[in-house]
């Protein structure tokens, strides 16, 4: 006769915040007391799509977050479908968790997509095919990897199952071992983060992901000056006229290389190696942007028969007699003129 064992749910090192059925602006008010899972890559640097900057800005309340998109509604939506498919796979249950705080580290805080009968965590992530390497070699995201050790610290659980759902239709269900080592490093990362930075008021240093949310934040300028050191704007000026020389110098090369391919080609669509005439080496598809000026001047009949009345913004007008709304919706150029003395 076998023993069924007892099912393991608890989560010793945390306490319970939120209840999983708690308002939404209660979550979105609590998650800003404390670092969640999601943070944490942004904080460490390895987030491509935010940054610690932004993740300070919003901890500290003068920014509040990102608008509920597209992407975000479709991760809420998929979640309960990604873990029934794990549940079906793996015959692992799933119970649904709350908000919970670190008792050690308060300041460390996660929601996690679930616990599991054995002991672990649930995370749940949907994504596009075309990042399927993440996933490749028995590997997860590394902003996934991040997340788990994280909510690993805060839950004191063994382990994650973390469940990727690729074009919907692409399963990789991968199991994440506790790392001490990793758990340490995280902890103090965050720990300085939370006290220099956010405790603090102090930003941290902005990066090339920061870029969209400053433009955000920053979208409306006012006719006015910032005094600032003259050797770190100069300093600026030159790093900004580098990279783009370097970008005009990558675009000669990519149009060198483009030539050279097209000569290659001739009409053809496809190159072949020669060794032995079936391995395909290379394709240029007629498959690209179609050139309505292009068709326009070789096929006026056919252009104007096709031709289709749909409204369109009147710029002109609003330009004319809103330039207050024209200008807020304007974006903002950075210029470099040359340095006038005085001026």
């Amino acid at each position: 006769m076998t023993t069924q064992t007892k099912a393991n749910y608890a989560c010793p090192n945390a306490t319970l915040i939120l209840r999983a059925d708690a308002p939404q602006d209660e979550w979105l008010e609590v998650r800003k007391q404390g670092i969640g899972g999601s943070d944490v890559s942004a904080i460490v640097g390895l987030n491509r799509w935010t940054s610690a900057y932004e993740t300070w800005s919003v901890k500290t309340g003068q920014f509040a977050g990102p608008d509920y998109n597209h992407a975000m509604r479709m991760g809420h939506l998929l979640e309960p479908v990604i873990r029934t498919l794990f549940v079906e796979d793996t015959g692992i249950k799933v119970r649904q968790a709350g908000l919970m705080r670190s008792k050690e580290n308060p300041f460390m805080q996660c929601t996690v997509d679930g616990l599991t009968e054995d002991g672990g965590i649930f995370e749940a992530k949907s994504s596009t095919g075309w990042l399927r390497e993440e996933w490749e070699d028995d590997q997860v995201p590394d902003h996934a990897e991040l997340q788990v050790m994280h909510n690993l610290a805060v839950t004191g659980r063994s382990h994650a199952w973390v469940s990727g759902l690729l074009d919907g239709r692409e399963v990789f269900i991968r199991r994440i071992e506790r790392n001490e080592d990793l758990i340490t490093d995280l902890i103090e990362i965050e720990r300085r983060f939370w006290e220099q930075n956010v405790l603090a008021n102090v930003a941290p240093d902005v990066s090339n992901v920061t870029l969209p949310h400053l433009k955000e934040v920053f979208a409306q300028g006012t006719d006015t000056s910032s005094l600032q050191p003259r050797d770190l704007v100069v300093e600026l000026r030159e790093r900004l006229a580098a990279a783009k020389s370097t970008i005009k110098e990558a675009e000669k090369e990519e149009s060198q290389v483009q030539a050279e391919f097209r000569l290659l080609f001739g009409n053809h669509s496809r190159l072949v190696d020669e060794a032995d005439g079936l391995t395909t080496l290379a394709k240029l598809d007629q498959n690209g942007t179609f050139s309505s000026s292009k068709f326009k001047t070789a096929e006026p009949e056919l252009w104007n028969q096709l031709q289709i009345m749909k409204p369109t913004l009147d710029m002109d007008t609003l330009k004319a007699e809103h330039p207050e709304t024209y200008n807020k919706y304007r974006a903002r150029v950075l210029r470099t003129p040359a340095i006038k003395e005085g001026k």
